[in-house]
């Protein structure tokens, strides 16, 4: 704290996301039934310096924190299909680049005594990345490993704000393949509680 009433600390945090999955079924009597399942989640460190608005009331003090978040992490997309007993398994990793974004937190500091206090604030992250590079790094097909058999630009991409195809000049297979870059929000809301030590 500079004074009562301002005061300012850096966070470091690691961010272990959930597995969200999707899952697409055929059953048709003109084909072979399929079922493909979607799987994405995501790693990160984060970084997060931020600015302290106090009262400075003692016993309840209530508080306001405004922070800037760096991350820089990774996003595993896996990919999985069924079909007449055959399967195929995919699994790409997408990291490169950095991820920006803002914190807010609002909460109360309650003294429990000169050397101990007691707080509680709801968190709010604005965060998205947008990865730079891609790679392919399971490829699988009945148990059978397909990636000693892919060209680099099979295996590789890497994420552009643009791009073009010429058709009659295809990309060389000794490069990585290029996509547009995409945006991946990662923002949360939630409630921190803990004590904090004063020496």
């Amino acid at each position: 704290m500079f004074n009562d009433h301002i005061g300012a600390e850096i966070g470091i945090s690691y961010l272990l996301g959930s597995r969200y999955e999707a899952k697409d079924e055929i059953f048709s009597s003109f084909s072979q039934p399929s079922t493909a399942t979607y799987t994405m989640s995501s790693k990160m460190i984060r970084f997060n310096p931020s600015i302290i608005i106090t009262s400075g009331i003692e016993k309840i003090n209530p508080y306001a924190k405004f922070g800037f978040l760096i991350g820089s992490g990774l996003i595993d997309d896996e990919f999985m299909e069924t079909t007449s007993g055959d399967v195929s398994e995919l699994k790409y990793r997408y990291d490169g680049g950095l991820a920006v974004g803002f914190t807010s937190s609002f909460g109360g500091l309650f003294e429990l005594n000169e050397n101990m206090s007691f707080f509680s604030e709801i968190n709010m992250v604005n965060l998205s990345y947008a990865p730079t590079k891609g790679e392919m790094i399971t490829a699988n097909y009945n148990g059978i490993d397909m990636l000693p058999n892919m060209t680099t630009s099979d295996k590789k991409i890497d994420f552009v704000d643009s791009y073009r195809n010429y058709y009659n000049t295809p990309s060389a297979d000794s490069q990585p393949s290029e996509e547009l870059r995409q945006k991946y929000p990662l923002g949360s809301i939630g409630l921190n509680i803990g004590v904090m030590i004063k020496f």
